[in-house]
This record gives structure tokens, sequence and C-alpha cells, in this order.
């Protein structure tokens, strides 16, 4: 995977990886717990907003990053 710097225009793809800072899951063949590891960058300022720049009408696809020059995780929502 490699870095691309924000804003990217409309019509960009690319993959957003946010860090929850949770435990990884147990290295075994059974479903992990529920940590809320998938939930809570949902309620993330930046994210929210990253996912609002993406949809917006007339600029669909454009990237924008919302957390400064860190990546996004619990200690740094975009706030």
């Amino acid at each position: 995977m490699n870095t691309i710097q924000s804003p990217q225009p409309p019509g960009s793809r690319a993959i957003s990886q946010f860090d929850p800072l949770k435990n990884l899951p147990d290295d075994d063949n059974r479903p992990a717990w529920v940590t809320g590891a998938h939930d809570a960058p949902r309620s993330w300022a930046g994210a929210r907003r990253q996912t609002i720049d993406h949809l917006t009408a007339g600029l669909e696809g454009t990237i924008v990053h919302h957390c400064g020059d860190l990546p996004c995780t619990a200690d740094n929502t975009g706030d």
C-alpha cells in the first residue's frame, strides 16, 4: 500500500486505514471478541468529514485527510 497526499481530485480512489488502538485478536481459528474496532472510526469527526467530502455532489471521489499530519487514530480523531 502506498501513501498519497491529500486532497486528491474528484474521481480519486483510495483505501483509508483507521487505527482504533485496540489489541490484535487472538491467533486462533475462532471469531474474534467484539472490541469495537470496526465501529469506533465511524464516530470520529475526521472519518465522517472524509466520507462527506467523498460523496458530495459534484465532487464525488474527492479525498481529504482531516487528521492533520498524522494518521487518524483513537487519539487523533480529526476533531
